[in-house]
């Protein structure tokens, strides 16, 4: 299998250069992989632990269980590796590690040095990237290998025909499957590597992430706009970003906060436009930034990196995405006790299922003020929601934690 699997990569790479000059993407994922990581940043008399994601999600998934390990143990080295551009460009300021690198492709030569020239004595995959040669080599040197917040939707095919084959193999490399809730471990166990139920790192790595952004511009708007009456729509498209904005003037005195998903020049021209049609008030936040004027209306959020400590200043969200291929993040308003509104492709995440199991997020069935109305008339001011909210996130802390210590205590054992 691993024959078919190598035949198969070397051509896809080969097409891959091919295509490159005329897809910018690619021809970025190709170039950042030419640069040389630096291994002499690893003291090779201290421990190392190797944590590799695929993009920016999986990154803050294995970076809360890297930040437990450094408060646990310390002289011991941290190193990233990551597969995807904007990972790579938004990881860069991170203090945590200490030598960080994009993933050369998966052949194995590449591999060897590279386990050669990291010497981790533990290689950590987030959710499911975990590269066939990559693991074979790792394993063969001795290293653990561990995957966690592992998960397989009911829609994958990585448990289908040869994917099922190349899985099995691939996951005979892995000393131990961390997923992240049973019904996820049951999916996972076909693939025969030893597993347990533990829990999603990301909600750990919400929290110490907002916990720790000191955002004083957002503290500073806070005293901009009237609390407890703010709407945060956040990675809105089009469609529902037409439909909140006809609804604006029936929301009894209700702010938005708004924040498209794709923040570019020419789709906030067109939210100003529409507003402009409607006859609505809209501040930019860029120009709120140079002002700090109080704001009544519409705020467009035309920056990026705001969303998650937007939804502190919000009592109700509109998390966007479900009208779409699926619905965005939904942990992140819920870390702020926020009930959620959105539409009814959910199936992508599991927390927003979950949510809805509970009756705590509620689903559009397609773009009707009428049923919009009906749904905020149930949430507003219910302080009751919101605590339920809150200790649904509060439960399901703490799973790098429990990670940590099961690795740690496998290591004393042996």
């Amino acid at each position: 299998m691993y024959l078919v699997y190598n035949f198969f990569f070397k051509l896809i790479f080969a097409f891959a250069k091919v295509l490159s000059p005329f897809f910018e993407k690619l021809r970025i994922n190709l170039e950042i992989r030419k640069e040389q990581p630096d291994f002499s940043k690893i003291n090779h008399d201290n421990r190392t632990y190797w944590f590799h994601a695929a993009s920016v999600g999986e990154y803050a998934q294995v970076r809360a269980v890297a930040e437990v390990l450094k408060k646990k143990q310390q002289n011991i080295n941290i190193v990233f590796s990551v597969f995807s551009n904007s990972a790579y460009t938004q990881c860069k300021e991170d203090e945590i590690y200490d030598l960080l690198f994009a993933l050369p492709f998966d052949f194995k030569s590449r591999m060897r040095r590279l386990v050669r020239s990291v010497q981790p004595e533990i290689i950590f995959y987030a959710r499911y990237d975990v590269w066939p040669n990559l693991a074979s080599i790792a394993n063969k040197s001795g290293v653990r290998q561990y995957l966690v917040s592992a998960s397989l939707p009911s829609t994958s095919m990585r448990n289908r025909g040869l994917l099922l084959t190349l899985n099995k193999k691939v996951f005979k490399n892995i000393d131990f499957v961390f997923a992240i809730d049973e019904e996820n471990k049951r999916r996972l166990e076909v693939f025969g590597a030893p597993i347990i139920a533990i829990g999603d790192t990301r909600y750990d790595a919400i929290e110490s992430r907002i916990k720790h952004d000191k955002n004083k511009e957002i503290d500073q708007l806070r005293k901009a706009l009237p609390q407890n009456k703010n709407i945060v729509i956040g990675s809105s498209y089009a469609e529902s970003e037409e439909l909140w904005l006809k609804l604006f003037e029936q929301l009894d005195g209700y702010n938005l906060i708004m924040v498209p998903h794709h923040v570019d020049i020419s789709n906030i021209d067109r939210l100003k436009s529409l507003c402009s049609q409607i006859k609505v008030r809209y501040t930019l936040f860029s120009d709120w930034l140079e002002n700090r004027n109080t704001i009544n209306g519409i705020l467009i959020v035309d920056k990026t990196g705001y969303l998650a400590r937007l939804y502190s200043l919000g009592s109700i969200a509109y998390v966007g995405g479900g009208f779409q291929r699926g619905i965005h993040s939904v942990i992140e308003p819920a870390f702020f006790g926020l009930p959620i509104i959105t539409g009814p492709k959910i199936e992508n995440s599991q927390e927003a299922l979950d949510l809805a199991g509970s009756h705590l997020l509620w689903r559009l069935s397609d773009l009707s003020e009428t049923q919009l109305k009906t749904i905020l008339n149930q949430i507003r001011d219910n302080i009751s929601i919101r605590k339920q909210i809150v200790n649904y996130f509060e439960t399901r802390l703490g799973a790098s934690e429990r990670i940590v210590d099961f690795i740690l205590q496998k290591i004393r054992s042996t």
